[in-house]
């Protein structure tokens, strides 16, 4: 799952598309989950195994590279191009 909280909805709902993200997405609007996670700010991926550790962690931009080892770690099959460039803004 990933979560968002300090971007619109709108445009959380297009990177989602345009990455094509093979998970589902959420938004934390009153940051509680963010804050029980002890984020410090973002972009701060954390990604969860179904059982809900936490399998990696990163503080800032990722890569590809990064989302897709992050989701091997998950037991995640799908994966990310590895084209793509995830810290764009457009």
């Amino acid at each position: 799952v990933g979560v968002t909280h300090r971007h619109a909805h709108d445009d959380s709902l297009q990177k989602v598309r345009e990455w094509n993200m093979p998970y589902a997405s959420v938004r934390d609007v009153d940051d509680k989950l963010c804050k029980a996670f002890g984020a410090q700010g973002p972009p701060e991926p954390y990604v969860l195994d179904p059982e809900g550790r936490i399998v990696a962690l990163a503080r800032g931009a990722i890569d590809a590279k990064f989302a897709n080892q992050a989701l091997a770690a998950a037991g995640v099959a799908a994966r990310i191009d590895p084209n793509l460039q995830l810290g764009s803004s457009s």
